[in-house]
């Protein structure tokens, strides 16, 4: 059992590495920016439009690592089922609805009582 939780640890730790790294890129950008107009090298509104450009490309980044360990999380969890043999809900809609179509054409199996359950 340890050893089907240890892909879901790593993606789960590639995640907050992912958003940890966003949130000190954020940080880094806005230094450098203010760096680059301390120095002269830049004016106020470039470093204001740099470092927007650069955050949103580091936002767009964040998003896309999202999604893809979403993606990666959702394989997965799929592939469990499926190598648990655990049935998923549209197995379990399917067959509800296939015993509806048999229970509408009188072909249903009787419903189990509780005495019959034994």
């Amino acid at each position: 059992m340890a050893k089907e939780k240890e892909p879901f640890e790593l993606w789960k730790k590639a995640f907050l590495v992912g958003l940890g790294a966003t949130a000190v890129t954020v940080e880094k950008i806005q230094e450098l920016a203010n760096e680059l107009v301390e120095r002269g090298e830049m004016t106020q509104k470039d470093a204001k439009s740099f470092s927007e450009d650069l955050k949103e490309r580091a936002m767009k980044e964040k998003e896309q690592l999202e999604k893809k360990v979403k993606d990666t999380v959702e394989t997965q969890l799929s592939s469990a089922v499926k190598s648990l043999g655990l049935v998923t809900k549209a197995d379990f809609d399917k067959l509800k609805k296939e015993l509806d179509s048999l229970k509408a054409a009188g072909k249903a199996p009787k419903k189990a009582t509780s005495s019959s359950k034994k």
